[in-house]
């Protein structure tokens, strides 16, 4: 009920008519943005409420000693007079109040403090369902995420939509700071869910916020509202919003505890990595003094964080060792790029130690330069390849030393017992008479047959281990190798040696002509060459 006189206007700001009964009668609600038309009479005078969006309520106005009566006959009528509108005001300020203090309280627990907010929120607006959906990944669906029924004190959830059908009403969302619809099932924005959710659950009207982190749409807060159509007033609109920004901050609680709580656990995580590896590992500032080593580090040099915080390689390690540090830790920084080498750092006992080093530039959030490195000690493994390359050569010397030998005795008896026997048939041919032509024959293939095995047994010998390559060197020996192969496939070899010392160390030379041997087999098998060129040079 609207009570007002003539005689003032009231602090509510209603303009007030004068007692003359045909005066018009303007009656402004600025808190409900509603203007009453009418005119003064005597008895009831109809009317009708018009607010700032459009729509009318009917009304009457009586006269009572003196005292104009305005009466909502309409929907409106249903509406609390001002003093309803400060009790509003006054319920959603304590509200946003206790939200904000219980968000303090449930810092980082979003289904807590979601709770309270769809609690809060269904009771300061009165209304029956209040419910805060997300978008998924791709913004294709929205989940209820949390839903909270007045009437049951009911919490739930799980409720999907698919947004490409309801086109309108999330084109609304991401333009609209509010969707206010008064009447939900014919509001162009809202009257999409009538079939499948605004009818079935009694819905009339709807107050949705959508919720924001920065400039992308996230989400919405829904506040529906069962029973006749409800209008939505300005501070109920205002209050919809700061829902929403309350729920915003809650996500924002929820992503920066996440965050949080992914640092402590890749903190955890890479210090874990870094001191239970073998490898040494340590990160320099720009000038390359250490700003951090891993256990293993501190192990080795026998020095605690604290000894080692902001001492550069010249504090540390012997003159030439830092100048040898400091030339790859710059290497690094002036070519931006990561760099592999061999290191010797000796122990604190002055041990040689070989370390395989991987270095790297890397910046830190504010763009400063830093040098990290993860160095291996190779040291053993130095140490077993060393005697490793011993024992090969050892093996090769033995490998060599037993084809010498096998060479030796072809030579030396295989190949005289071939002449020998080869000599042998050429006398017994001179003495078949002329007349046993067959014999003769026979005799004659004997002695080619003698002469391709004389022939196959000086190769294999050669083969076995050159005379030439210990008398003359590895030129002759090569030389004659080539010769020997130009005559068995009748590919022409062209040679040359360039400037070679006369004599080289035993075991290069034979590694140059074993080398020689094979590259030869392969043309021999495999290019289908009618000509190769041999260069040898140092």
């Amino acid at each position: 009920m609207f009570n007002h006189t003539s005689r003032r206007k009231s602090d509510a700001g209603k303009i007030v008519p004068k007692k003359n009964k045909s005066t018009p009668v303007a009656v402004m609600d600025p808190d409900e943005g509603v203007q009453l038309h009418g005119r003064g009479s005597e008895g009831a005078v109809p009317g009708r409420v018009e607010s700032f969006h459009g729509a009318a309520e009917e009304f009457e106005e009586t006269a009572n000693g003196g005292e104009w009566d305005s009466r909502l006959t309409g929907a409106k009528a249903r509406e609390k007079p001002l003093s309803g509108s400060e009790s509003r005001l006054r319920k959603q300020s304590e509200a946003l109040a206790n939200l904000t203090h219980a968000r303090a309280h449930h810092h980082g627990d979003l289904r807590a403090v979601l709770r309270g907010i769809t609690e809060a929120a269904a009771r300061a607006l009165e209304v029956e369902r209040a419910s805060v959906w997300l978008f998924n990944q791709d913004a294709s669906q929205v989940r209820c995420f949390e839903l909270y029924e007045r009437r049951l004190d009911f919490h739930s959830e799980g409720v999907e939509l698919t947004v490409r059908n309801y086109p309108a009403y999330f084109q609304a969302l991401e333009r609209d700071f509010i969707i206010a619809a008064h009447h939900a099932r014919t509001d162009p924005r809202t009257r999409e869910f009538t079939d499948d959710y605004l009818g079935p659950l009694g819905i009339t009207s709807m107050l949705d916020a959508p919720i924001r982190l920065g400039e992308k749409l996230v989400g919405v807060v829904c506040h529906e509202h069962i029973g006749p159509p409800r209008r939505w007033t300005s501070d109920e609109q205002n209050f919809a919003g700061s829902i929403a920004d309350l729920t915003s901050l809650a996500l924002e609680d929820m992503e920066l505890k996440r965050t949080e709580a992914a640092l402590r656990e890749s903190e955890t995580r890479f210090s874990s990595f870094m001191n239970n590896t073998s490898a040494l590992a340590w990160m320099k500032d720009g000038g390359f003094r250490y700003v951090y080593v891993n256990q293993p580090f501190e192990r080795f040099f026998g020095c605690s964080p604290q000894d080692i915080a902001g001492k550069d390689d010249f504090e540390l390690f012997s003159m030439e060792t830092a100048r040898e540090l400091r030339a790859n830790d710059e290497k690094v920084l002036n070519t931006g790029e990561t760099l592999q080498t061999f290191e010797r750092v000796p122990s604190p006992d002055g041990q040689p130690h070989s370390w395989l080093v991987f270095k790297f530039p890397f910046r830190d959030a504010t763009r400063k330069r830093f040098v990290g490195g993860i160095a291996i000690d190779i040291t053993e493994r130095c140490r077993a390849e060393e005697a490793l390359r011993g024992l090969s050569r050892r093996i090769v010397a033995a490998q060599e030393a037993e084809r010498h030998r096998v060479a030796r005795e072809l030579h030396d008896s295989v190949n005289q017992m071939l002449a020998s026997a080869r000599f042998r048939v050429q006398s017994i041919r001179g003495k078949i008479s002329d007349d046993n032509e067959q014999l003769a024959d026979e005799a004659a293939k004997a002695t080619e047959l003698l002469e391709h095995a004389l022939q196959e047994v000086r190769r294999i010998s050669r083969n076995l281990r050159p005379s030439e390559l210990d008398d003359l060197g590895l030129p002759a020996a090569a030389r004659s190798l080539c010769e020997e192969f130009q005559k068995r496939t009748g590919i022409a070899c062209d040679l040359n040696f360039g400037r070679l010392p006369k004599r080289v160390p035993a075991d290069v030379e034979l590694t140059f002509y074993r080398i020689i041997q094979e590259a030869l087999t392969n043309v021999e098998k495999h290019a289908r060459a009618s000509r190769l060129a041999l260069d040898m040079m140092r």
